[in-house]
């Protein structure tokens, strides 16, 4: 992406990404709003409200996926939305490790993301 591409809203986005990759949980609690929701909406896992509750789906999956790393791919916006493709190897998922791949979709409002939406297909 071009860097006169980078809007705010997909910087927030990103800088959340650069934080996941570095596993530092309270940098990625810091680009939520208080009251942000996590929903994942491809399979209705889980939905969860405030940074409290978002906190631990993180550590989870950190604590399942030492070798974890995702790459964000096709971003786009439209709106307060940003939509990425998200590529992540070294992903836990029922005792295996691999390849997953996501689509994300962040409401990024006054500089924070206020929702997430995660699409994924089963495992």
């Amino acid at each position: 992406m071009a860097m006169a591409d980078l809007t705010p809203e997909i910087d927030v986005v990103l800088r959340q990404f650069d934080a996941y990759n570095e596993r530092d949980i309270d940098g990625i609690i810091a680009y939520y709003s208080e009251g942000a929701r996590i929903i994942d909406a491809g399979r209705g896992a889980f939905r969860e409200e405030g940074r409290d509750a978002i906190r631990p789906v993180f550590k989870r999956v950190f604590d399942a996926s030492p070798e974890l790393h995702a790459n964000a791919s096709n971003v786009f916006q439209v709106g307060s939305w940003v939509s990425v493709r998200s590529i992540a190897e070294g992903f836990m998922a029922s005792g295996r490790e691999g390849h997953r791949e996501w689509v994300e979709v962040y409401r990024v409002e006054d500089g924070f993301i206020t929702e997430l939406h995660l699409f994924s297909g089963a495992d």
